[in-house]
């Protein structure tokens, strides 16, 4: 294995802070699917699993896992899933569901908005979670890409562009 170079920004507010040197056609590419992604993200936040543990289960490393961990979070906002979840069913979500992080119930929701949409008729692609099922089908009516290299736009639930 290589080592590599890391440089370090001057300024203290400085937002890229540090970095890896990477020599000219050297920069890693490695691309997972986005059920791996879902999958080390509910391992951590769900499972209770180490970025370690789960970057060595799904072949990434640690920091990949702790990147996907802060996209998912910031993908949606848990009171408006939940609103939208509630608007669909007056249930909202199964009971006994306790989630303690952000990015835990934001993956539960997902989960849940999609069980929810399904049952109303909505056709969405049949993946293993709900996180998978919505971009798919936000990339496929809507063109929208959510980007995990950079920033994504926050997913919006609106129950209502769903056809409703």
């Amino acid at each position: 294995m290589e080592v590599r170079r890391r440089a370090k920004c001057a300024s203290k507010d400085c937002p890229r802070g540090s970095w890896t040197v990477y020599e000219r056609d050297a920069y890693p590419h490695r691309g997972f699917s986005l059920e791996v992604v879902a999958s080390a993200v509910s391992a951590v936040a769900v499972g209770g699993q180490t970025q370690d543990a789960a970057a060595q289960k799904h072949g990434c490393s640690r920091r990949s896992v702790g990147r996907w961990v802060r996209w998912v979070e910031a993908l949606a906002d848990p009171a408006e899933l939940m609103r939208s979840c509630t608007r669909l069913t007056s249930s909202g979500l199964p009971g006994g569901t306790v989630v303690e992080s952000r990015v835990g119930a934001v993956l539960h929701l997902l989960d849940r908005l999609a069980e929810l949409l399904v049952e109303r008729g909505v056709r969405l692609a049949r993946f293993s979670c709900g996180l998978v099922r919505l971009l798919v089908d936000q990339l496929r009516r809507l063109g929208a890409v959510f980007w995990l290299t950079k920033s994504s736009p926050p997913l919006h639930a609106d129950v209502s562009a769903v056809g409703l």
